[in-house]
């Protein structure tokens, strides 16, 4: 084999590793025309702070990477609970770091409930704090609200709140439902935010 082939080898052998590893489910790509236009007024911009709750594989927290994020000075900070379940979710949590490894200077990650680690560290989730913060973490409804109330209180003016799984109807029972948390939420706050969209995500900007 020549030295071009081993070298190209090697390039393709480099790159096979960077590439991101998801599982079949997809719950993201349906989303990214309406992140296009509701963040391009970030795109490239230097010091941004992003905030995810419930990062599962990395598919969003990477896509915000190479397409938002993109100034070395701006960052991402990702909370779930890899370590507190089951065995798949020790999996999970191997593909988030394979995911993220090309960027791991631009990310913290939080391995615990969403709702201890905003109240952990009041240095860091402090009042106007985050420019844009992404809700996908827990889906009872309890944890929903909690997580936005305790978000929106550290998201800057004009930053952007993004819930998921609006219309989800995991449980039985809707009051255990995301819908009823968000809505209760946005009649709560009402005044306080502008609504963008509300479909199966909402997102709202703050005044």
């Amino acid at each position: 084999m020549s030295v071009e082939s081993l070298m190209q080898n090697g390039r393709s052998k480099l790159h096979r590793k960077r590439d991101p590893i998801y599982s079949p489910e997809d719950w993201f790509t349906e989303h990214i025309d309406n992140w296009k236009v509701w963040l391009n007024k970030f795109k490239d911009m230097p010091d941004l702070q992003f905030l995810e709750i419930g990062s599962y594989e990395g598919r969003s927290a990477r896509w915000l990477l190479e397409n938002i994020l993109t100034h070395p000075a701006s960052r991402i900070y990702c909370i779930d609970v890899f370590d507190r379940f089951t065995e798949v979710m020790t999996e999970v949590k191997e593909r988030f770091n394979h995911n993220i490894k090309p960027y791991q200077d631009k990310v913290t990650v939080f391995m615990r409930f969403s709702q201890e680690a905003l109240r952990a560290d009041p240095n860091l989730f402090c009042p106007d704090f985050f420019d844009f913060i992404y809700i996908d973490g827990c889906h009872e409804a309890y944890a929903v609200l909690e997580d936005a109330v305790l978000s929106f209180r550290v998201l800057k003016p004009g930053g952007l709140l993004v819930f998921d799984d609006y219309m989800l109807e995991t449980f039985g029972d809707p009051k255990r439902n995301p819908k009823l948390a968000i809505d209760a939420w946005l009649a709560c706050f009402e005044g306080q935010y502008e609504l963008i969209y509300k479909g199966w995500q909402v997102c709202v900007v703050k005044k």
